[in-house]
């Protein structure tokens, strides 16, 4: 069902060439891949128009973005008709593929109209970031070929295709410091400066949670982990009541002080988000959950789901990185004694709440390590 719908969208566009504008990359050139944008900064100067009353100008553009939406549907299509290979998908209603048979090699992200609305709007807000705000922050993200939102709410997103990060455990003490200063020059350009950010608003403002729910199901998860053989020496009941007061402070006590700056945060940073293209460089991608946010929280992710994958971080030397990558790139009055103890914090809470869930299977080492993290002391 999901690949009909998909081809019959599509289909309704032709090939484009109605709008003088046929893929370029499909004919074998290298093209913009920057979907409507590209176009329409190209074909909308001042200068084009001057001659124009604003009745004939109007219908002009209404024309040129029907034609684009036509573009987008066609490429679209056409990468339908391809080769798939399915990477992930199922009943999220999100599926990805691989598109082969095409002059270069491409990533089709397909939702369905039908599918749950938070995984609609997560694929709207993957969008939306590529054509309103990639090209304002200092990251290179994937190169855009297509992409169409449809008022039946099915949206589709062809990419670029890149390499995979190498293994966690692999890369060196300099590549985590490359992740960090990159993320902090990204992070800098929101940062303290949110209220720019006010005009897109399909990009999520931070909320106050209700923690209470978390904090019962974490609760219940950490007895769980308790009965665990590997753990029944490590989790001891004065060990689990330390853990139960740990979690009521997490209810009382806010994550951040109140006049904590905030910025344009990734909302999923981990490695598995990181791509190589040619040449070695890093592409940031996968930005369905971008938000406002604490930057802190992008970083200490990151390291906490390369430790889980085996990667062994020196906290203290990404942290400086960071914070001196945000002294370079304008943010003033940055303290890193004060983004250690936020991102100590933040990885805190994450520890108590969220990796229970993921701790079953794990080792005995990998425990008693998890423990050092959220009671350093």
């Amino acid at each position: 069902g999901g690949w009909a719908a998909g081809r019959a969208l599509a289909a309704g566009g032709g090939n484009g060439s109605a709008c003088g504008d046929a893929d370029p990359a499909v004919a074998g050139g290298k093209g913009q891949g920057l979907g409507v944008r590209s176009h329409s900064e190209s074909s909308f100067g001042d200068s084009t128009f001057a001659h124009l009353d604003d009745a004939v100008l109007t219908s002009f553009i209404g024309e040129r973005m029907n034609c684009l939406e036509t573009t987008q549907r066609s490429r679209i299509d056409q990468a339908l008709a391809a080769q798939l290979e399915l990477l992930s998908g199922g009943v999220s209603g999100a599926s990805t593929y691989r598109v082969h048979g095409l002059p270069e090699s491409r990533v089709l992200k397909i939702i369905e109209a039908e599918s749950a609305d938070d995984v609609r709007t997560r694929g709207y807000r993957e969008i939306h970031f590529y054509d309103a705000l990639a090209a304002r922050v200092p990251l290179r993200t994937p190169r855009v070929f297509a992409s169409l939102i449809d008022t039946s709410g099915y949206c589709a997103l062809l990419i670029a295709a890149y390499e995979p990060m190498k293994a966690a455990s692999e890369l060196r003490a300099d590549d985590y410091i490359e992740i960090a200063r990159q993320l902090a020059g990204f992070h800098a350009v929101y940062w303290n400066r949110t209220d720019q950010l006010s005009v897109f608003s399909w990009l999520p403002q931070p909320m106050t949670l209700d923690l209470t729910n978390d904090v019962q199901h974490a609760q219940e998860s950490w007895q769980l982990l308790a009965k665990q053989p590997q753990f029944q020496d490590i989790l001891t009941k004065s060990t689990l009541h330390a853990i139960e007061a740990a979690l009521t402070d997490v209810i009382t006590t806010p994550a951040y002080d109140p006049a904590t700056a905030m910025t344009l945060c990734h909302g999923d940073c981990h490695l598995d988000n990181l791509l190589y293209e040619q040449g070695g460089n890093l592409v940031w991608a996968d930005w369905q959950e971008v938000r406002i946010g604490y930057g802190p929280n992008d970083l200490t992710f990151l390291i906490q789901r390369a430790e889980a994958q085996g990667a062994t971080i020196a906290h203290d030397l990404i942290i400086a990185a960071y914070c001196n990558a945000l002294k370079l790139a304008g943010v003033e009055s940055v303290k890193e004694e004060t983004i250690t103890a936020a991102i100590n914090e933040s990885e805190r809470r994450t520890r108590l709440l969220y990796w229970p869930d993921y701790m079953r299977d794990a080792t005995t080492e990998s425990m008693l390590y998890h423990l050092t993290r959220i009671f350093p002391g």
